[in-house]
Formats: structure tokens, sequence, C-alpha cells
């Protein structure tokens, strides 16, 4: 989660002197749901870093480092000046 926001802080909302983003969480089942509602700019998910990973700077490593920790990653870009872009990241985990 901190790796999405700080990716929304600094590219999202680049040049911008402030910018707000609206999270949710939510259990459903053995998964949590982490909702991450911005209004910046929106990019492409499906720019696969991973096949670059060997020649990629530290800072270029969000996506890479995103899904290798959670289960699900979705991304739904603005489709409108007045929708936000959306992350839905999900971590199942087991109840003890």
């Amino acid at each position: 989660m901190g790796e999405v926001f700080n990716n929304i802080a600094i590219h999202g909302y680049a040049g911008e002197t402030s910018g707000t983003v609206e999270l949710e969480f939510e259990l459903v089942g053995d998964e949590l749901r982490i909702r991450m509602a911005d209004t910046g700019k929106s990019f492409d998910l499906g720019h696969d870093t991973a096949t670059e990973l060997p020649a990629l700077p530290e800072s270029h490593m969000g996506l890479f480092i995103v899904r290798s920790f959670m289960d699900d990653v979705r991304y739904l870009p603005r489709e409108a000046p007045d929708r936000p872009n959306v992350f839905v990241l999900t971590k199942r985990y087991v109840r003890r």
C-alpha cells in the first residue's frame, strides 16, 4: 500500500501542490482488499517492469514490488475528469 501511495504522490500528482488519496479497507472472506482512489495522472498498469528488472534503477521497481507482495492488483484509470483512478490491492490471509 505504501508503494502505491508513494507512486500516486510522486507520479500521479507530479507538478501539483496538493492532491488527495481516498483509502478504503475491506475484509471479505479470507481477503483484505485495499482500495485507493486519486484524481492524479493515470498510467498504464499493463507495462510489465519485471522483464526489465536487471536494467531498472531502484526508483522504478514499484509495480514489481506491489505485484510481488499482493495476490491481485487491479487498476482502473479515470475515464472522465469527475471520476478517480482506482487501485484495488487484494491480499489473501489465513484466519487463526
